[in-house]
Protein backbone atom coordinates (compact mmCIF):
# COMPACT_ATOMS: atom_id res chain seq x y z
CA UNK A 1 0.00 0.00 0.00
CA UNK A 2 1.14 3.70 -0.56
CA UNK A 3 -0.08 6.03 1.72
CA UNK A 4 0.56 9.79 -0.03
CA UNK A 5 0.78 13.13 1.93
CA UNK A 6 1.77 16.18 1.42
CA UNK A 7 4.84 17.71 1.56
CA UNK A 8 7.19 19.98 0.12
CA UNK A 9 10.34 20.35 -2.17
CA UNK A 10 13.81 21.05 -0.29
CA UNK A 11 16.59 21.69 -2.54
CA UNK A 12 20.23 20.48 -1.71
CA UNK A 13 23.11 22.56 -2.82
CA UNK A 14 25.53 20.06 -3.82
CA UNK A 15 29.35 20.24 -5.63
CA UNK A 16 27.88 22.70 -8.23
CA UNK A 17 24.90 21.11 -9.33
CA UNK A 18 21.63 20.58 -7.34
CA UNK A 19 19.79 17.35 -6.09
CA UNK A 20 15.84 17.78 -5.23
CA UNK A 21 14.78 16.09 -2.05
CA UNK A 22 11.33 15.41 -1.40
CA UNK A 23 10.31 15.77 2.26
CA UNK A 24 7.87 13.88 3.92
CA UNK A 25 6.24 10.36 3.00
CA UNK A 26 5.01 10.89 -0.74
CA UNK A 27 3.39 13.28 -2.99
CA UNK A 28 -0.76 13.74 -3.56
CA UNK A 29 -2.08 13.24 -6.97
CA UNK A 30 -2.40 16.45 -8.34
CA UNK A 31 -5.80 17.40 -8.37
CA UNK A 32 -5.59 17.33 -4.16
CA UNK A 33 -6.29 20.39 -2.32
CA UNK A 34 -3.40 21.74 0.02
CA UNK A 35 -4.06 21.13 3.18
CA UNK A 36 -3.51 23.50 6.56
CA UNK A 37 -3.59 23.14 10.17
CA UNK A 38 -5.29 25.20 12.80
CA UNK A 39 -6.31 24.31 16.82
CA UNK A 40 -8.54 25.74 18.86
CA UNK A 41 -11.77 24.70 21.40
CA UNK A 42 -14.98 22.96 20.19
CA UNK A 43 -17.75 25.33 20.37
CA UNK A 44 -20.29 22.57 19.24
CA UNK A 45 -20.89 19.80 17.21
CA UNK A 46 -23.05 17.59 14.64
CA UNK A 47 -22.47 14.69 12.35
CA UNK A 48 -21.50 16.67 9.38
CA UNK A 49 -20.48 20.40 11.47
CA UNK A 50 -17.74 20.97 14.08
CA UNK A 51 -17.31 24.52 15.47
CA UNK A 52 -14.02 25.74 16.71
CA UNK A 53 -12.90 29.35 18.65
CA UNK A 54 -9.32 29.92 17.48
CA UNK A 55 -7.10 32.72 17.81
CA UNK A 56 -6.81 32.86 14.01
CA UNK A 57 -6.48 36.71 12.46
CA UNK A 58 -6.36 37.84 16.28
CA UNK A 59 -3.79 40.86 15.62
CA UNK A 60 -3.32 41.60 19.14
CA UNK A 61 -5.29 40.90 22.86
CA UNK A 62 -8.03 43.22 22.28
CA UNK A 63 -9.57 41.28 19.55
CA UNK A 64 -12.17 38.75 19.60
CA UNK A 65 -11.58 35.00 19.03
CA UNK A 66 -12.70 33.87 15.83
CA UNK A 67 -15.12 31.38 15.15
CA UNK A 68 -14.50 28.67 12.43
CA UNK A 69 -16.87 26.40 11.27
CA UNK A 70 -15.40 23.08 9.60
CA UNK A 71 -17.81 20.32 7.23
CA UNK A 72 -17.41 17.06 8.50
CA UNK A 73 -17.24 13.82 5.80
CA UNK A 74 -17.58 10.44 6.27
CA UNK A 75 -14.00 10.45 5.13
CA UNK A 76 -12.96 13.17 8.21
CA UNK A 77 -10.83 11.09 11.03
CA UNK A 78 -11.68 12.15 14.21
CA UNK A 79 -9.21 10.83 16.87
CA UNK A 80 -8.90 11.01 20.55
CA UNK A 81 -5.01 9.12 21.08
CA UNK A 82 -5.48 6.31 19.14
CA UNK A 83 -9.93 5.91 19.41
CA UNK A 84 -11.43 6.56 16.75
CA UNK A 85 -14.69 9.43 17.85
CA UNK A 86 -18.17 10.61 15.95
CA UNK A 87 -18.12 13.82 15.15
CA UNK A 88 -21.09 14.33 18.10
CA UNK A 89 -18.90 12.39 20.43
CA UNK A 90 -16.31 16.02 20.56
CA UNK A 91 -17.65 18.12 23.72
CA UNK A 92 -17.97 21.77 24.41
CA UNK A 93 -14.47 23.17 25.59
CA UNK A 94 -12.95 19.80 24.03
CA UNK A 95 -9.39 21.34 22.79
CA UNK A 96 -8.65 20.02 18.62
CA UNK A 97 -6.40 20.69 16.17
CA UNK A 98 -7.95 20.26 12.35
CA UNK A 99 -6.19 19.56 9.29
CA UNK A 100 -8.46 20.92 6.69
CA UNK A 101 -8.87 22.18 2.77
CA UNK A 102 -10.75 24.69 0.97
CA UNK A 103 -13.56 23.48 -1.32
CA UNK A 104 -16.13 25.62 -2.86
CA UNK A 105 -15.68 28.31 -0.20
CA UNK A 106 -15.96 25.62 2.50
CA UNK A 107 -13.04 24.78 4.94
CA UNK A 108 -13.55 20.17 4.81
CA UNK A 109 -12.01 18.80 7.66
CA UNK A 110 -9.66 15.68 7.09
CA UNK A 111 -8.44 14.77 10.24
CA UNK A 112 -9.53 15.78 13.33
CA UNK A 113 -7.61 15.31 16.62
CA UNK A 114 -9.15 16.19 20.30
CA UNK A 115 -6.28 16.99 22.85
CA UNK A 116 -7.42 17.96 26.40
CA UNK A 117 -10.41 17.42 28.12
CA UNK A 118 -11.35 14.75 29.67
CA UNK A 119 -7.84 13.42 29.21
CA UNK A 120 -8.91 11.21 32.37
CA UNK A 121 -11.32 8.96 30.08
CA UNK A 122 -8.32 7.92 28.25
CA UNK A 123 -5.52 4.85 28.46
CA UNK A 124 -1.72 6.83 28.81
CA UNK A 125 -1.12 5.10 25.56
CA UNK A 126 -3.94 7.26 24.29
CA UNK A 127 -3.04 10.27 25.96
CA UNK A 128 0.56 10.04 25.30
CA UNK A 129 -0.10 9.84 21.54
CA UNK A 130 -2.54 13.07 21.86
CA UNK A 131 0.48 14.80 23.15
CA UNK A 132 2.66 13.53 20.55
CA UNK A 133 -0.18 14.57 18.05
CA UNK A 134 -0.29 18.21 19.85
CA UNK A 135 4.37 18.37 20.09
CA UNK A 136 3.67 17.53 15.79
CA UNK A 137 1.21 20.20 15.28
CA UNK A 138 3.12 23.04 17.24
CA UNK A 139 6.33 21.72 14.69
CA UNK A 140 4.34 21.88 11.57
CA UNK A 141 3.50 25.44 12.52
CA UNK A 142 6.93 26.45 13.41
CA UNK A 143 8.01 25.09 10.10
CA UNK A 144 5.69 26.58 8.31
CA UNK A 145 6.77 30.01 9.39
CA UNK A 146 10.68 28.92 8.41
CA UNK A 147 11.79 28.17 11.71
CA UNK A 148 13.20 24.89 11.62
CA UNK A 149 15.76 24.82 13.99
CA UNK A 150 12.87 25.86 16.85
CA UNK A 151 10.78 22.79 15.40
CA UNK A 152 13.31 20.25 15.99
CA UNK A 153 12.53 20.08 20.11
CA UNK A 154 8.40 19.21 19.43
CA UNK A 155 9.72 16.40 17.27
CA UNK A 156 11.85 15.21 19.40
CA UNK A 157 9.07 15.01 21.88
CA UNK A 158 6.82 13.79 19.70
CA UNK A 159 8.29 10.63 19.09
CA UNK A 160 9.84 10.48 22.77
CA UNK A 161 6.16 9.88 23.77
CA UNK A 162 4.96 7.98 20.73
CA UNK A 163 8.13 5.42 19.30
CA UNK A 164 6.41 4.95 16.83
CA UNK A 165 4.99 7.81 15.42
CA UNK A 166 6.11 7.39 11.64
CA UNK A 167 4.86 10.86 10.43
CA UNK A 168 7.28 12.42 12.84
CA UNK A 169 10.13 10.83 12.00
CA UNK A 170 9.88 11.64 8.57
CA UNK A 171 9.36 14.98 8.96
CA UNK A 172 12.32 15.40 11.58
CA UNK A 173 14.51 13.72 8.94
CA UNK A 174 13.24 16.91 6.84
CA UNK A 175 14.36 18.91 9.42
CA UNK A 176 18.20 17.41 9.81
CA UNK A 177 18.41 17.73 6.24
CA UNK A 178 18.02 21.47 6.12
CA UNK A 179 19.97 21.80 9.22
CA UNK A 180 22.51 20.37 7.77
CA UNK A 181 22.50 23.23 5.21
CA UNK A 182 23.10 25.95 7.39
CA UNK A 183 25.85 24.33 9.51
CA UNK A 184 29.25 25.76 9.58
CA UNK A 185 31.63 23.14 9.17
CA UNK A 186 31.55 20.00 7.31
CA UNK A 187 31.66 17.83 10.41
CA UNK A 188 28.61 19.22 11.53
CA UNK A 189 26.97 18.75 8.23
CA UNK A 190 27.87 15.15 8.72
CA UNK A 191 26.33 14.57 11.50
CA UNK A 192 22.92 16.25 10.98
CA UNK A 193 22.71 14.67 7.35
CA UNK A 194 23.44 11.12 9.83
CA UNK A 195 20.53 11.67 12.14
CA UNK A 196 18.69 12.16 9.20
CA UNK A 197 19.53 9.04 7.37
CA UNK A 198 18.77 7.10 10.79
CA UNK A 199 15.28 8.96 10.75
CA UNK A 200 14.44 8.10 7.54
CA UNK A 201 15.23 4.41 7.75
CA UNK A 202 12.96 4.47 10.90
CA UNK A 203 10.42 5.57 8.81
CA UNK A 204 10.80 2.94 6.15
CA UNK A 205 11.28 0.75 9.02
CA UNK A 206 8.46 0.95 10.76
CA UNK A 207 6.14 1.91 7.84
CA UNK A 208 6.93 -1.52 6.42
CA UNK A 209 5.46 -3.20 10.08
CA UNK A 210 2.66 -0.78 9.77
CA UNK A 211 1.76 -1.66 5.71
CA UNK A 212 2.83 1.57 4.25
CA UNK A 213 5.75 2.61 1.69
CA UNK A 214 6.74 5.64 0.03
CA UNK A 215 9.28 6.66 -2.96
CA UNK A 216 9.69 10.08 -1.04
CA UNK A 217 11.47 8.34 2.05
CA UNK A 218 13.75 6.37 -0.44
CA UNK A 219 14.16 9.20 -2.97
CA UNK A 220 15.54 11.29 0.64
CA UNK A 221 17.55 8.51 2.06
CA UNK A 222 18.95 8.18 -1.53
CA UNK A 223 20.39 11.88 -1.21
CA UNK A 224 21.88 11.46 2.14
CA UNK A 225 23.74 8.09 1.28
CA UNK A 226 25.16 10.35 -1.76
CA UNK A 227 25.99 13.72 0.27
CA UNK A 228 27.77 10.97 2.68
CA UNK A 229 29.75 8.80 -0.05
CA UNK A 230 27.80 5.74 0.09
CA UNK A 231 26.89 5.70 -3.83
CA UNK A 232 25.73 1.88 -3.94
CA UNK A 233 23.00 2.43 -1.09
CA UNK A 234 22.37 5.65 -2.83
CA UNK A 235 21.65 3.89 -5.99
CA UNK A 236 19.42 1.35 -4.08
CA UNK A 237 17.58 3.66 -2.58
CA UNK A 238 16.52 5.90 -6.07
CA UNK A 239 15.81 2.37 -7.77
CA UNK A 240 13.51 1.44 -4.58
CA UNK A 241 11.92 4.45 -4.98
CA UNK A 242 11.27 3.95 -8.79
CA UNK A 243 9.39 0.64 -8.00
CA UNK A 244 7.18 1.77 -5.84
CA UNK A 245 6.59 4.70 -7.94
CA UNK A 246 7.64 4.83 -11.47
CA UNK A 247 5.85 8.51 -12.22
CA UNK A 248 8.38 10.27 -9.70
CA UNK A 249 10.38 12.51 -11.50
CA UNK A 250 12.48 13.50 -8.66
CA UNK A 251 13.76 10.32 -8.48
CA UNK A 252 14.65 9.61 -12.04
CA UNK A 253 16.47 13.10 -11.98
CA UNK A 254 18.10 11.99 -8.87
CA UNK A 255 19.10 8.48 -10.58
CA UNK A 256 20.82 9.79 -13.80
CA UNK A 257 22.97 12.83 -12.16
CA UNK A 258 24.71 9.60 -10.00
CA UNK A 259 24.80 7.60 -12.36
CA UNK A 260 26.64 9.91 -14.24
CA UNK A 261 28.88 10.89 -11.46
CA UNK A 262 29.44 6.78 -11.53
CA UNK A 263 30.43 6.74 -15.12
CA UNK A 264 27.00 4.87 -16.23
CA UNK A 265 26.59 6.93 -19.24
CA UNK A 266 24.13 4.09 -20.80
CA UNK A 267 22.08 4.27 -17.42
CA UNK A 268 21.68 7.77 -17.12
CA UNK A 269 20.95 7.89 -20.53
CA UNK A 270 17.76 5.75 -19.83
CA UNK A 271 16.80 7.77 -17.12
CA UNK A 272 16.58 10.96 -18.55
CA UNK A 273 14.64 9.55 -21.25
CA UNK A 274 12.12 8.33 -18.98
CA UNK A 275 12.53 12.18 -17.27
CA UNK A 276 11.64 13.49 -20.37
CA UNK A 277 8.79 11.13 -21.07
CA UNK A 278 7.32 12.23 -18.10
CA UNK A 279 8.14 15.80 -18.22
CA UNK A 280 8.37 16.88 -21.99
CA UNK A 281 7.97 20.47 -21.88
CA UNK A 282 11.19 20.62 -19.12
CA UNK A 283 13.84 21.84 -21.81
CA UNK A 284 16.80 21.57 -19.26
CA UNK A 285 16.24 17.72 -19.75
CA UNK A 286 17.08 17.83 -23.00
CA UNK A 287 20.08 19.94 -22.97
CA UNK A 288 21.42 16.89 -19.82
CA UNK A 289 21.01 14.21 -22.34
CA UNK A 290 22.08 16.26 -24.89
CA UNK A 291 25.52 16.34 -23.09
CA UNK A 292 25.40 12.47 -22.52
CA UNK A 293 24.79 12.10 -26.42
CA UNK A 294 27.75 14.16 -27.22
CA UNK A 295 29.63 12.30 -24.40
CA UNK A 296 28.99 9.26 -26.70
CA UNK A 297 29.32 11.35 -29.55
CA UNK A 298 26.16 10.45 -31.03
CA UNK A 299 26.40 14.53 -32.09
CA UNK A 300 23.01 14.03 -34.17
CA UNK A 301 20.81 13.46 -31.64
CA UNK A 302 22.73 15.81 -29.07
CA UNK A 303 21.54 18.34 -31.66
CA UNK A 304 18.53 17.85 -32.14
CA UNK A 305 18.27 17.62 -28.25
CA UNK A 306 20.02 20.94 -27.60
CA UNK A 307 17.93 22.22 -30.07
CA UNK A 308 14.86 21.36 -28.61
CA UNK A 309 16.00 22.41 -25.13
CA UNK A 310 16.44 26.19 -26.21
CA UNK A 311 13.14 26.36 -28.79
CA UNK A 312 11.42 25.24 -24.59
CA UNK A 313 13.06 27.30 -22.57
CA UNK A 314 15.76 30.14 -24.71
CA UNK A 315 17.12 31.05 -21.22
CA UNK A 316 18.92 27.87 -20.37
CA UNK A 317 21.86 28.92 -23.51
CA UNK A 318 24.35 30.90 -21.10
CA UNK A 319 23.95 27.61 -18.41
CA UNK A 320 24.29 24.94 -21.45
CA UNK A 321 26.68 26.81 -23.81
CA UNK A 322 27.19 23.69 -25.31
CA UNK A 323 23.77 23.87 -26.87
CA UNK A 324 24.40 26.85 -29.66
CA UNK A 325 28.04 25.01 -30.02
CA UNK A 326 27.10 21.60 -31.35
CA UNK A 327 25.65 22.93 -34.79
CA UNK A 328 28.95 24.04 -35.24
CA UNK A 329 31.08 21.74 -33.59
CA UNK A 330 28.73 18.99 -35.91
CA UNK A 331 29.47 21.01 -39.15
CA UNK A 332 33.33 20.77 -38.68
CA UNK A 333 33.21 17.71 -38.12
Amino acid sequence: MIRRGRWGTLIMVLVGTTMPLWEGQARLPQESDATLIIGGTVQSTSADRLVLITDEGRPDARHAPVKQTFVVTPETQILWGSQHLAAVELQYGDVAIVRYHEQSGQRVARAVWALVARARELSPAQTAESAAEAAYAQANRLLDAAYVREALPYLNRAIALWPKFLRAYSRRGYVYTALAVQEADSAAQQRSRARALADYTAAIDIGRQQGVIAAGWHNNRGVLYQQLQDHEHALQDFTVALHIDPTYGLAWRNRAHLRRILGDWEGALADLTQLINLEPEVGKWYCQRGLLWRRQEAMGLARQDFQRCLTLDPSLQEQYPEATDAPRHESKG
